[in-house]
Formats: C-alpha cells, sequence, structure tokens
C-alpha cells in the first residue's frame, strides 16, 4: 500500500493570526534554491527575483492599512521579516493574507519578465513565531540584522573546509 506524506500545519491552530500582534515569519524559496541573491563579504548582493521580493515587502504598509514591517531581509533563499499587525480599527489583513500578498504579488512579478512561468517560486506556507515582548523582539532584531554574515561566513567555512581536504 502506498504511503502518504502526512503535512504537519505550520501554524499553532489555537491561535487567532488576525489579532494585532508582533510576528517574526519566515518564508522560503521552493527548494530553498538561491534565486534571490548571493551573499559576500558585504551581505546579501540581490538578484532581480530578489529586488522583486524586496520591493514586496517594502509595499506590505502601503497595500494594508494598519500593517507594518518592523524589519526584513532577503537571503539567497529565504526571507525573514518581522510583520506588525496594529490596534487599529481599519485593520482587515491577518498574518497569512499579508504573507500571501507578498508570495503572491512576488511570483507573479518575477515570471512576468525573470523565470519561467512554471518555475515555482516559493515553498507552501511559511513559518512564524509570536513575537510577546521587547527581549524577544531585540532578539529577532539582531537576528536578521546578522543573517547576511552568517551566511557568508557558513560559504567561507565551506571553502576553507574543501581547502583542508585537498592538502
Amino acid at each position: 500500500m502506498r504511503k502518504f506524506y502526512s503535512r504537519v500545519h505550520p501554524r499553532w491552530r489555537a491561535y487567532d493570526y488576525a489579532q494585532p500582534g508582533v510576528y517574526f515569519v519566515t518564508a522560503v524559496s521552493h527548494g530553498r534554491d538561491p534565486i534571490f541573491g548571493v551573499p559576500t563579504s558585504r551581505g546579501i548582493v540581490l538578484t532581480r527575483a530578489g529586488h522583486v521580493v524586496d520591493r514586496c515587502w517594502l509595499r506590505v504598509p502601503e497595500q494594508f492599512e494598519g500593517v507594518t514591517v518592523d524589519r526584513f531581509v532577503v537571503m539567497p533563499d529565504h526571507v525573514h521579516a518581522i510583520v506588525v499587525l496594529l490596534c487599529t480599527p481599519a485593520r482587515t489583513a491577518s498574518l497569512s493574507e499579508v504573507v500571501a500578498w507578498t508570495k503572491r504579488r512576488a511570483s507573479l512579478d518575477i515570471h512576468a519578465g525573470i523565470r519561467a512561468q512554471t518555475a515555482p517560486i516559493w515553498q507552501r506556507s511559511f513559518h512564524d513565531r509570536i513575537i510577546r515582548n521587547t527581549a524577544a523582539l531585540d532578539q529577532v532584531r539582531k537576528y536578521i540584522a546578522a543573517n547576511p554574515s552568517r551566511a557568508w561566513n557558513a560559504i567561507a567555512a565551506q571553502s576553507s573546509r574543501r581547502i583542508d581536504t585537498h592538502a
């Protein structure tokens, strides 16, 4: 008998992601394909697709009233963002709607001029963490700021391991 993969839902089912709050979000490219940029010693150099994703995240506050993006970084194969759903009567978007819009908008724009229509851009869904206090917010901000350096250091370490094995 054929076994089917049972997908684990990434969201906390008992939590209302439409309520005001601060959320740490990670959206990953399909197959972790590094289509958004290249790590360098000075940060991530974005590809054309990476610039599209960057612009989409910058447009979130104008697209959704009562939603801001505190920080975000486009990495070669993923995006980290801190999304803030404000407590305003005009806000109607949930966290899922915000992330779905950025992924859909970026996909449409990338397919329009950069990549074949059949190539998927994103993995399904996204990862999130609810940020509950200022200490956690500061920690996530530092993580986002340091992420490009970590990517470069990982490449440098991998290169040095290759050199060591050939010596």
